[in-house]
């Protein structure tokens, strides 16, 4: 039986990334993410974020194999 993957929160604001709660710097976002092998990440927006912050975020993400990125943004 396989294990299911806990879902990661990150919440992206103007001036901070904040992963499961806890503020994260974005240089150190890759490395809190490669703890499981297929993680669903949720990414929500605050207001303020740029476009240029978000992809900042996105690329790091990227580097990091198995996540399941889902982004929700405000509507």
């Amino acid at each position: 039986v396989a294990a299911s993957a806990s879902v990661a929160s990150a919440s992206v604001a103007e001036d901070a990334v904040a992963l499961n709660g806890a503020t994260v710097a974005r240089e150190a976002l890759a490395e809190a993410m490669t703890r499981e092998a297929e993680q669903p990440v949720i990414v929500s927006l605050q207001d303020g974020v740029t476009a240029q912050r978000l992809t900042d975020l996105l690329v790091v993400l990227r580097g990091v194999p198995g996540l399941q990125i889902t982004l929700l943004g405000q509507g």
